[in-house]
């Protein structure tokens, strides 16, 4: 802030010397500011002699485009409209029986407006000699399939299929908004006003009236003269009351303008040429055909020759539309016709069938009288011209019609992307101009010259907020690139005003000031020839506080005595009250009506802004996450400032710098940014590239509870379909058994023949400040009906004993006879708890009591550091039993290394431990031992490692991995070094691998995963030369954050599938494999979801029946849980398939029992409904997502509800088919013979094929 009492003593002794040095000069005639002072404290400006204003410089003009409109949502429709002067909007459609409730409605002017419309397409319906009653028959001329509910149910269907969500009017104001009109020195205001939707004509021209404007300037964004344009005339005399005291002019609709016609077809040709792209480029230019798509109208225009009778409503859009369209044939090198969506002829159909008729193999669709997306893009002309509903999003789509011929099309308007925009801006510039222009000319002005006087400053000034308190003069020497934002920390100036001035009695107020004599130095510059910037500020008092209103100048100047300071126009608001942003800070100004946690916590995601957010709206792990969290305040705004250096965390190791990223701000996630699909969260409406050197600065994010993940919302999602399989979730104990299980092995501790359950905790992931004598080791004693027989815990940290500190791994062996649990300790500087040694330890019985020894001990860890983090037992020497392969860290970053099994409890282990190869990389961190298996079928089993690195000088520090495979040497090599070979260069953070030999070569090959990209990974065995290249190939992907893997045949079909815990995700899955020869991705099966952090798991036969069971951990439980795979006597498994060439748009896929066939009647039962609705909002239909011409369906049912002999039916209805009974030649069926169901798990395949006639 600045204190007034400072620059008034710099003023005194400013004024001082200047009286001293011009003596008797400076009392001469110029003006002082007390005159000016004087001149405004009555009213108006009074300017001093010579004062010359701008040409239309008082003139402030109301710019009103008129827009077609349409509700944004199918309920926005459904809203009684009150016009702001208390006038009701309407009623309409009360012949027409439309409900009281919704006569003043916006559906209700449509309804009845569309019904005119049909009228006059059927004439004298009724027969009575009258035409055009807008009634329904018999009453009226409307056809009686036209009522009220008819026409509000299908507005409801449309704006489902649609996604319930319209752009146009945003799109439209948009284009509006990016208007900047001036015209000689007149204030021009734009406004946007609709037709069908709010603001209308009276909501805007009440707020135009609330201003004290002088013109008002109506521009129709319209193509003809027609209906529309004499609403706008209508709605214009109806609010006459309100513009008394304003010129009103209304424009001509658009075509009557030569610049904005030109304008239109500039925007569609390059729209027909995007569309061209879709077209293979070999096809030639007389193969192709463009067919323009409008809207179309019943009414003609005004004249005999069309049969236009007096009295008729007339529209000219027909000829009009013809006669530029001949126009843009002239300007496409392709045959073009022309379709229209309602009223009229040709249709868009018709038009397609005569294309198709004329040879043509592909056509173009544009829809030329549509500047945006809207619901006629998505649906009318869509459904017309592809089949179906065609979303923004979908980009370009290509429907290929039984002849052959391919129809192209996008519901994008022919304005919504470049160059179309620019073009129809450039119209809309052009055609507000010339309408402002036209209305200004009309009030005749008297000609001035508008030069800025000599010596004086010019400056316009305004505001949308009422001022009072008298206004300081501040101007800044700057340059042009650094105003005002160099100046917005209010520093001192280098020059003043020697006094305040009141307020002007009107704004916008034109001021023009004398400076020689009143512009004091500060310190000590001299303005001539300085370029200068202007702040303006409003205080009660001698300081200017941070919260007064204050503007900048929107110009800087040149000082000279001999021309003008013209600084153009200063707005004076409140001061935006976002502390600045620094360099190297990330800075977001968060807002939240609810929340769903104690902090704010702020999430990273790399991308690039097209993706952004869609991609990233389930919020799978982060990039990187900023450490420091900020408390949710009390009120909001809060306006986050973090320094990134030190608080920026990056989990996948990637390079941060030069990188792309949008911004998560997220409320109720746990430690590790765990995000629940009903957290609130907000994302950045951009992205930004981070430069340590410049400010992050993501502006507003606006925090949202979401409804769920679209798996939540939607049943029937690919994510909740569980494939052929049944499961049965059995939850054991209680919770907290063993705080934070994490990892299990499975195996019979206690010789009952039956496996149990032996995990270890490490609750400090989720709640770092937990104690420390939570961390538990601890088995399940297991019945074989998979209940728990009794508990144990077999150790825990205590203060007395603290050597059970930080337990990571765990795995039983068989040692001398008799069970032994091994558990790998955690090592140093590895979160959560940093204090490890990473020593290894096992736990063997001796009677009733468990006997821990330590099998691996590091007393220096940091340095010399074998470890088990993960216990991988493998019998590495070939004789029988289970040794132990060891991790490396730190300076034993090694591979190698193991302790081999003696069998002898009085001896238990020899190790084998090699020192770290010299030419290691520095960097590394360590050698994580996953799994050992025999590659190259010696009898001798290879060990796999990730291997991790530090990327120096890195910040936030960076980290990367590597996957290695270490050569068993075999019996007499084992203390030299194993050869290692370097399976994949860049694999950071595998959370688990398996082998399996995929191809039958006799070779296992890898399968990996990783954590941070959600990816798993199979890398081919090259043969017996382990050391050549294992070629990758992503066989799963889009897992939420992918922790423990499994393979196991889960389907019974002899290829090994994987199975997957997606941490984060609180899910199980298994991909199943498609089989060598078949690249597609492998499609998920759900086995669990809601299991909040399933952790490691096992797949094992637990009950003896013949199948797998998962068996697994959930962190956050603190135990452990069985996912038994069940198969219900009432159970049905159904696979459904399409016929090749399938093609079309299905509504509905129903299920069904039938006792005969054909099925007459109601079903015996239905099984299975999915309307094609997009009910989780992916832009993809229900039935589309998991059906479709390369995707069958298979659906497991539990209990069909009924027992007996049933022929099972499937029907798949399609656009313009049945609703109960199937259409023949449109929808799709086929049924199975009779099966007995009841009696044991079924399973059937039936190929849906098209209804004959």
């Amino acid at each position: 802030m600045i204190n007034r009492a400072i620059l008034i003593v710099l003023l005194g002794w400013s004024v001082l010397f200047t009286s001293l040095v011009s003596g008797a000069e400076n009392t001469g005639s110029s003006s002082s500011i007390g005159e000016i002072q004087a001149a405004t404290s009555g009213g108006q400006i009074e300017a001093p002699s010579g004062f010359i204003p701008p040409r239309w410089g008082s003139q402030r003009v109301a710019l009103m485009f008129v827009g077609h409109g349409e509700p944004a949502t199918v309920e926005d429709g459904d809203i009684p409209i009150v016009f702001p002067d208390g006038l009701p909007f309407g009623p309409h459609g009360v012949e027409l029986g439309v409900p009281e409730e919704y006569q003043h409605t916006e559906w209700a002017a449509a309804y009845e407006e569309i019904s005119t419309a049909l009228s006059y397409i059927f004439g004298d319906l009724n027969a009575n000699g009258e035409l055009h009653e807008v009634a329904i028959v018999p009453q009226g001329d409307v056809p009686g399939f036209f009522t009220w509910e008819a026409f509000h149910a299908s507005i409801y269907d449309h704006y489902e299929q649609c996604a319930n969500y319209s752009p146009h009017n945003d799109s439209i104001r948009a284009h509006v908004n990016s208007l900047d009109i001036q015209v000689q020195g007149a204030r021009v205001d734009v406004y946007l006003a609709l037709l069908d939707e709010v603001p209308r004509i009276p909501d805007v021209v009440w707020e135009i009236t609330q201003q004290n404007y002088d013109e008002l300037v109506v521009v129709p964004m319209l193509v003809s003269n027609s209906t529309h344009t004499d609403e706008i005339t209508d709605q214009m005399e109806s609010v006459e009351h309100l513009t008394d005291n304003m010129e009103v002019l209304v424009t001509e609709p658009f075509f009557e303008v030569p610049y904005m016609r030109k304008s239109l077809g500039e925007a569609i040709v390059a729209m027909a040429y995007q569309l061209r792209n879709a077209v293979p480029p070999d096809v030639e230019d007389h193969n192709i055909g463009v067919l323009l798509a409008s809207h179309g109208t019943p009414y003609v225009p005004p004249f005999a020759e069309f049969g236009w009778r007096e009295g008729d409503i007339y529209s000219e859009l027909i000829p009009t539309e013809d006669a530029f369209h001949e126009e843009l044939a002239q300007q496409l090198p392709w045959m073009l016709r022309t379709g229209r969506m309602n009223y009229s002829t040709p249709s868009i159909e018709d038009s397609l069938d005569v294309m198709d008729g004329d040879g043509f193999t592909h056509v173009i669709v544009v829809p030329s009288a549509f500047p945006t997306v809207a619901m006629h893009t998505m649906y009318d002309v869509s459904r017309s011209s592809v089949g179906r509903v065609v979303l923004p999003d979908e980009g370009v789509v290509m429907h290929e019609r039984p002849s052959g011929m391919k129809v192209y099309y996008s519901s994008s308007g022919f304005a919504d992307h470049e160059p179309g925009r620019s073009a129809f801006r450039d119209g809309l510039q052009f055609l507000g101009e010339i309408a402002v222009m036209e209305a200004l000319e009309k009030s005749p002005v008297e000609e001035h010259d508008n030069a800025c006087p000599a010596s004086e400053l010019c400056i316009t000034m305004d505001s949308s907020l009422v001022i009072e308190n008298p206004l300081s003069f501040l101007f800044y020497e700057t340059d042009e690139e650094g105003w005002p934002d160099d100046f917005l920390a209010l520093a001192m100036p280098d020059w003043v005003l020697d006094d305040t001035m009141p307020v002007p009695a009107r704004l916008p107020a034109r001021l023009r000031i004398p400076l020689p004599d009143h512009l004091i130095p500060l310190g000590g510059k001299t303005p001539e020839g300085a370029r200068i910037g202007l702040m303006v500020a409003s205080s009660a008092g001698d300081v200017i506080e941070d919260e007064d209103p204050r503007g900048f100048s929107s110009l800087t100047g040149i000082y000279s005595t001999e021309t003008g300071l013209d600084l153009g126009r200063i707005d004076l608001d409140l001061p935006d009250s976002r502390p600045p942003c620094h360099a190297g800070e990330v800075c977001v100004s968060v807002t939240a009506a609810e929340v769903t946690g104690p902090d704010l916590k702020l999430m990273f995601y790399r991308t690039a802004d097209a993706q952004w957010p869609g991609d990233f709206l389930t919020l799978p792990t982060p990039t990187a996450v900023v450490t420091q969290t900020v408390p949710v305040p009390d009120e909001f705004p809060v306006h986050i400032r973090i320094p990134l250096e030190g608080n920026l965390f990056t989990f996948s190791g990637a390079e941060l710098v030069g990188e792309e990223f949008g911004l998560v701000v997220v409320t109720g996630v746990a430690a590790n940014f765990v995000v629940e699909a009903t957290d609130a969260r907000g994302f950045s409406d951009g992205t930004l590239v981070y430069d340590p050197a410049q400010p992050l600065q993501f502006g507003d994010i606006d925090l949202f509870i979401p409804q769920g993940n679209p798996s939540d919302i939607n049943p029937w999602h690919p994510e909740r379909l569980t494939g052929p399989l049944l499961w049965k979730e059995h939850i054991l104990g209680e919770n907290d058994f063993v705080p934070g299980a994490i990892y299990l092995a499975v195996h019979d501790i206690d010789g009952d023949g039956v496996r149990d359950i032996i995990m270890v905790g490490e609750p400090h992931f989720e709640e770092p400040d937990l104690p420390l004598d939570l961390l538990k080791l601890g088995v399940y004693y297991m019945n074989a009906d998979m209940t728990v027989k009794e508990t144990e815990i077999i150790d825990r940290w205590s203060a007395d004993d603290p050597l059970f500190y930080s337990p990571w791994g765990v795995n039983v062996i068989e040692h001398g006879g008799s069970p032994m649990i091994l558990v790998g300790l955690n090592i140093p500087d590895l979160a959560p708890l940093e204090e490890g040694a990473g020593n290894v330890l096992s736990y063997h019985r001796e009677g009733s009591q468990w006997v821990r020894s330590l099998v691996r001990e590091n007393p220096d860890p940091t340095v010399t550091n074998y470890n088990a983090m993960i216990v991988v037992a493998s019998d590495i020497d070939n004789d029988g039993d289970q040794d132990l392969a060891l991790s490396g860290a730190f300076g034993t970053s090694s591979v190698g290394n193991w302790m081999e099994n003696t069998g002898d409890p009085g001896n238990p282990w020899i190790p084998h431990l090699l020192p770290m190869d010299p030419t290691t990389d520095p960097q590394i961190r360590g050698t994580l031992a996953y799994k050992s298996e025999d590659l190259n079928g010696d009898g001798y089993p290879e060990v796999v490692y990730n291997a991790m690195f530090d990327i120096p000088d890195t910040s936030p520090p960076r980290y990367r991995g590597e996957i290695w495979l270490a050569v068993n040497p075999g019996p007499g090599n084992w203390g030299d070094p194993w050869q290692m070979v370097v399976i994949d260069d860049d694999n950071w953070a595998a959370a688990d691998m398996w082998f399996h030999d995929f191809d039958g070569d006799g070779y296992p090959d890898l399968i990996a995963n990783q954590i941070f990209n959600s990816t798993v990974t199979r890398y081919w065995n090259p043969g017996g030369d382990l050391a050549a290249a294992w070629q990758p190939e992503i066989v799963v992907s889009g897992l939420t954050s992918p922790s423990d893997m499994w393979l196991a045949d889960m389907d019974g079909d002899g290829l090994m599938d994987v199975v997957s815990a997606d941490h984060t995700a609180h899910r199980g899955l298994w991909h199943r494999n498609p089989g060598l020869g078949n690249p597609g991705p492998w499609e998920p099966n759900l086995i669990f979801r809601n299991i909040r952090l399933p952790g490691d798991f096992a797949m094992m036969d637990l009950d003896g029946d013949g199948d797998d069971d998962w068996i697994g951990t959930s962190m956050t439980l603190g135990k452990a849980f069985i996912v038994e795979q069940v198969h219900p006597d009432e159970s049905l498994v159904v696979t459904l398939s399409l016929p090749d060439g399938f093609g079309g748009t299905p509504t509905k896929l129903l299920l069904t029992l039938a006792s005969s066939l054909p099925a007459m009647g109601p079903p015996d039962a239905v099984l299975v409904e999915i309307s094609n609705a997009d009910s989780d909002g992916d832009g993809i239909g229900d039935v589309e997502r998991i059906l479709n011409a390369s995707r069958d369906l298979t659906l497991a049912i539990e209990d069909v509800g009924l027992s007996g002999h049933y022929h099972v039916v499937a029907a798949l209805y399609m656009e313009g088919g049945g609703a109960f009974q199937p259409v023949s030649g449109v929808d799709y069926m086929d049924a199975s013979g009779k099966i007995q169901l009841g009696a044991g798990q079924e399973s059937l395949a039936l190929e849906l094929q098209l209804v004959e006639p």
